[in-house]
Formats: structure tokens, C-alpha cells, sequence
């Protein structure tokens, strides 16, 4: 609905809408035998507002939304074989209600799951006109909360975002933008245990990829592509999007409930954080009150900092301020993936951030084969972070994050390592084929082998694994070496963009970017780099190579340390 109203300078409009959507899915996965059927209906509804004035050709215009979204899902264990499961496959198939799934579930005892949400998103918008130009800004709050019950127990997880950015260029054309996100969601699960993620993500406005996808369109569909800039089917510009965040686990609770106790560290990770002083100190303060009040409450922390994110800014990297301060290795588990490698978040959480090993050995316990299914998932995931890291490696030039590259790479190196070294644990006892017969000198019958014929077998295999081992460690120190001459050359780049800044022909050096350039290198980029190094001297070891070789692959603190004392970075 709307009304408008102009005359000849002087103009007005205003327009509203009410929405409501829903939806429901089903997903059926296979396990050991076992059908998992899920079940999820979700619904919306909200409702958008806007109005506008102009004047002399300047429009100036506002609006305000919300939405509020639940959802409800059920996880059904099933036997495919079992005549009663069928039948309760076919109810779950008929299913098209929220009332529906929360009767049938409560009458089942084939439940394994049930997951409780609902989140509220709130948005403001402003933009200004004239002459057919446009630009936009908004500002979103987000803070929603589920509550999962398994037969683990009860985990409740709270999430709270802000978000803003803007967008200029034609009112109905190209348009150029900025959008960054900062979400914090925080969960505490059976026993008090925390985890948790915390993460930014910016999407903004590529001009040389807007140019590059221009031109490769054109070369192919010349036509279609003019076709489609006049009428807008083809975007002009094209818009790159990146998440830069840190895993947290238990541990990391303790060092936010750990904070809440001395203020001058609170304060101090608020500061390094960027957090807008004016706007969110005295939030801030009471958000370190609430965590010194739960008393190490998981849940409370959680949803403390879920509320403090959902209205202030950088909560994200506040968070990663307080469990680890600069110059410090340990603290979470950071990482940075731009859109091109996104599809590698997913694989990167599962062998990095989570247990293969410990399910690995999980399942190597059940049977003698499931040993050699052990194995084969563990060599697996090993070939997936090999090509993990390559994949790093080959965009490394997309990554905004360097401290956090060099610590994937790293993550993954020593994950690597510790996948072979299971391996190795566990091949020798996969089970072999029955006993290999050789003839008898007497008579031609088949026997069993020699102890000696035994002996000199199992010798063989031992030579063999000791070659597969050296051929692990040569690869694991190949792969390190390529991770260095990436931390190298963007180290090298630093060094000549701070080169620049202090020979500029017309202006002094910005010493404030200068700062903030060789702080990050010493205390985010250097402390991961000298564990990397570390790591490669015990491989080195390990390999009977010297390990004294791998200070060459070191961080270059000569270079660091002439630019620090560049007189013109003193003299004010």
C-alpha cells in the first residue's frame, strides 16, 4: 500500500507491506544401516515501511522493517527393514504442519533430536538523490536463540548481529557498495561445555572483477551482454564476499569468564577491538559485569555476549581480543575464507577445528573391519588437507587476513602430521588375508609359513612403511617450505607499501598505518609464523636434515626492525 503527493518542486511518498512465508523440509540420510529422517518447517512474517521527500530534484528517503522467523525440526531414527517404521515413515511423509510434527514426535520413541529457534532482524534504511544518482546506507540488528535436546542432553545456543553498509551509483542502475556483518553465536551444551563462533563478514564492491567478468562476457555473448547492461539481466558490477572469524571452544569461555574478573584487560581488548568508544564503552562495561556475574556459566556468557552483539559494533573481534591479546599463539581457532574458497569452510571445520582422529579410533574399536575403514578415512582426510592447502597457496592474493592464513596453513600442516603418525598406528593392525602357504620340501603339501619366512615378511613391510614414512615427511616439508614462500612474499609486500608511505614526494609518511602495519606483523603474523618454523625444525629432525635450516624460512625481523627506527615513524 502507499500514497504519494507531488507538485511541481516539492514531493512526497510513503508505502508499507505485512509479509508471511513458511516452508518444510525433509532430509533422509543413511547411517550404519540406520534411516535419519529430519523434519523442518519454518515461518516468517514482518513487515517493511517506507517514505520519502523530495525537493529541486533532491530525494531523501527512509524506511524501517522487521522479521521474525521460527523453526521447529525433528530427527527420526528409523529401521528400513522394520514394517513399524514404515509406517511411521509414511506419517512423517504426510507431515505439513508445525502442530503435525510436534504430535507425532511427542507420540514416537524414535526421536533423536529436536531443535527449537526463533530470531529477530530489525533494518533501517536512509538514502539520498539527485539528478538520478543515489546513495544508500542501512543498519541491521539481528539476535536470535535455539535450543537443541538430544541424547546427550539440552545445548542452547544464542546468536546476536550488527551489520551496516551503503551503496552509491545510479538510483536504478550500477551501483557501487559496502556491507560488513559482525555475528557472534555462542552455545553451551550437557556438563557446562562452551563453544562457539564468532566471525565478519564483508561484502563489498570488486571494480577490477566487475571489469575482467565484463569483458569475458562480452567476448562470448556480445549481443547478450549489451543486451543485458541496458535492460539490467547483466550485472556491471560484480561484488566479492569474505568471513574472517575464530572457533571458539570450552577453553575460550574460561578465558572471557577469566577477563570479566580485570577490567584494564577488558578495556584493553575493547580498545584493540575498534569498537566505537562513544557508542559502545558503557555497554561494554555492562557486558563484563554480566560475565563476571554468571560465575563461569556457560549459558549466561552466551547469552550475554549474544544481546551485547545484536546492538554494538565489532563484537566479533572483541571477543578475539579478550581470548587472545596480541602477541599471543593460542586463544581459538581463527580463519579466513574468501568466497572462492568457500566450499572448503565445511571440510576445514571437520578435520581441523573437529576430531577425525578421535573418530577414527572410534571407529577402528568396533570390528577388524572397521579398522581398515579407519585407515581409509584417515588417508582421505590427509589427501583433503593437501589439497586444502594448495588451494590456499594459489589464492593466497584473496585473503585480507594474513595472521589468520598463516595459521591455517599451519592448523593444517600439524593436522596432517598427526593423521599420518594415526596411520602409522594403526595400519600394522588391519587384519591380512589367511596365511600364506608355501610347498613342502618332502612332499609338495601346502604348510604354513616359517617362523624365518614370517620374520623376513614382516621385515619387508617394515621397510616398506619406513619408505612410506620418509616419502610423508620429505611431502610434509615440501608443503611447508611452499607455505613460507607465500609468508615471504607478503611479508615483502608490507615492507614495500610501508617503503612507500615514507617516500612520498608530497606528503609526510602516515605514521598511524605505518604503526598498525608492523604491529600486525609482529604481534598476529610473526607469533604464527615462529610456531610454523618450529614445526618445520621437528619435521626436519624427524627427517635426519638439519633442522638449523629452517631459520631461513624465518620471518624477516632485520627488515621489520630498520623500518621501526626510520626516523620520520619518531620524530612527531
Amino acid at each position: 500500500a502507499g500514497v504519494q503527493a507531488q507538485g511541481a518542486t516539492f514531493g512526497a511518498g510513503l508505502s508499507g507491506s505485512l509479509s508471511r512465508s513458511g516452508s518444510l523440509r525433509r532430509q533422509v540420510v543413511i547411517k550404519d544401516g540406520r534411516a535419519l529422517v529430519t523434519v523442518e518447517v519454518l515461518s516468517s512474517k514482518g513487515y517493511q515501511a517506507a517514505g520519502s521527500v523530495s525537493a529541486f530534484s533532491v530525494e531523501v528517503g527512509a524506511g524501517h522493517g522487521k522479521l521474525e522467523s521460527t523453526g521447529e525440526s525433528v530427527t527420526f531414527q528409523l529401521d528400513p527393514q522394520s514394517e513399524a517404521d514404515a509406517r511411521m515413515l509414511e506419517r512423517i511423509s504426510q507431515i505439513d504442519s508445525a502442530e503435525e510434527l510436534r504430535t507425532l514426535a511427542g507420540s514416537s520413541g524414535s526421536v533423536t533430536s529436536r531443535t527449537e529457534s526463533h530470531a529477530t532482524t530489525t533494518q533501517n534504511t536512509a538514502s539520498v538523490g539527485f539528478a538520478g544518482l543515489q546513495i544508500a546506507g542501512s543498519g541491521e540488528h539481528t539476535y536470535g536463540e535455539r535450543t537443541t535436546t538430544d541424547r546427550s542432553g539440552v545445548t542452547r545456543e544464542y546468536t546476536g548481529a550488527s551489520g551496516s553498509g551503503f551503496t552509491a551509483g545510479a538510483k536504478d542502475g550500477p551501483k557501487a557498495g559496502f556491507h560488513q556483518t559482525d555475528t557472534v553465536s555462542l552455545a553451551a551444551g550437557p556438563g557446562n561445555q562452551g563453544f562457539g563462533d564468532v566471525s565478519t563478514e564483508t561484502s563489498q564492491t570488486n571494480l577490477d572483477r566487475s571489469v575482467q567478468a565484463l569483458k569475458e562476457s562480452a567476448q562470448k555473448k556480445p549481443i547478450a551482454t549489451a543486451l543485458g547492461l541496458a535492460t539490467g539481466g547483466t550485472p556491471a558490477v560484480q561484488q566479492t564476499t569474505e568471513v574472517v572469524g575464530m572457533k571458539l571452544s570450552d577453553a575460550e569461555f574460561s578465558a572471557l569468564s577469566g577477563a570479566a574478573q580485570d577490567n584494564h584487560s577488558w578495556t584493553t581488548a575493547f580498545y584493540a577491538s575498534g569498537s566505537l568508544g562513544n557508542q559502545s564503552f558503557i555497554p561494554a562495561q555492562g557486558l563484563r559485569r554480566r560475565v563476571a556475574a554468571a560465575g563461569g556459566n556457560r549459558e549466561a556468557i552466551a547469552q550475554a555476549f549474544a544481546e551485547y552483539a545484536k546492538d554494538n559494533d565489532n563484537a566479533a573481534q572483541f571477543v578475539q581480543q579478550i581470548v587472545r591479546p596480541a602477541g599471543q599463539l593460542q586463544g581459538g581457532i581463527r580463519y579466513d575464507w574468501p568466497q572462492e574458497l568457500s566450499d572448503q569452510r565445511a571440510q576445514f571445520d571437520a578435520l581441523v577445528v573437529g576430531d577425525p582422529i578421535g573418530a577414527a579410533e572410534t571407529l577402528a574399536t568396533t570390528s577388524d573391519a572397521g579398522v581398515k575403514q579407519a585407515v581409509d578415512q584417515l588417508k582421505s582426510a590427509k589427501t583433503q588437507l593437501a589439497a586444502m592447502s594448495q588451494k590456499i597457496r594459489e589464492n593466497r592474493s584473496k585473503f585480507s587476513d594474513e595472521a589468520a592464513v598463516v595459521e591455517m596453513l599451519r592448523r593444517i600442516g600439524t593436522r596432517r602430521s598427526e593423521l599420518q603418525k594415526e596411520i602409522e598406528l594403526l595400519e600394522p593392525a588391519i587384519p591380512g588375508g589367511p596365511p600364506k602357504t608355501t610347498p613342502s620340501a618332502a612332499s609338495g603339501d601346502a604348510v604354513t609359513p616359517t617362523a624365518a619366512a614370517d620374520d623376513a615378511k614382516a621385515q619387508e613391510q617394515a621397510k616398506v612403511r619406513e619408505a612410506e614414512h620418509r616419502q610423508e615427511l620429505a611431502s610434509q616439508i615440501a608443503s611447508k617450505e611452499r607455505d613460507f614462500e607465500g609468508e615471504k612474499a607478503k611479508e615483502r609486500q608490507t615492507f614495500a607499501e610501508i617503503d612507500a608511505e615514507y617516500s612520498h614526494r608530497y606528503r609526510n609518511a602516515d605514521v598511524i598505518e605505518v604503526i598498525q602495519k608492523l604491529n600486525y606483523l609482529r604481534d598476529r603474523v610473526y607469533v604464527q609464523w615462529d610456531a610454523s618454523v618450529a614445526e618445520l625444525k621437528k619435521l626436519m629432525q624427524e627427517a635426519g636434515v638439519d633442522p638449523n635450516l629452517a631459520a631461513a624460512y624465518g620471518p624477516d625481523r632485520t627488515g621489520w626492525q630498520a623500518r621501526y627506527n626510520n626516523p620520520d615513524l619518531h620524530k612527531y
